[in-house]
């Protein structure tokens, strides 16, 4: 796999992160046992965290990103090192 594939890869998730952070699915409402008190307060307490925890996946995604550049560039193979990080969480 090339660096390309792996910045492909990469912004395919980002795109679909940055379109979960301005929907409303983040919201995950019961429509059918909801009240509008909780709606509101998942707006106002619950949707501002989420969006937060999902702006920092889209963080890590773009550091990913520029340390893929970074290895292409000093000649390594980002799938090896994947690989590599892969054998080590094995117990």
């Amino acid at each position: 796999m090339t660096a390309d594939a792996f910045d492909d890869d990469i912004q395919v998730v980002r795109s679909r992160l940055l379109k979960l952070r301005d929907g409303d699915e983040l919201l995950d409402i019961d429509e059918s046992a909801a009240t509008a008190d909780d709606v509101d307060a998942i707006r106002r307490h619950r949707l501002p965290i989420r969006r937060a925890l999902v702006s920092e996946l889209i963080e890590f995604l773009d550091a990913r990103s520029d340390i893929i550049d970074l290895q292409v560039r000093n000649g390594l193979d980002p799938e090896e090192l994947f690989g590599a990080a892969d054998d080590e969480e094995e117990p």
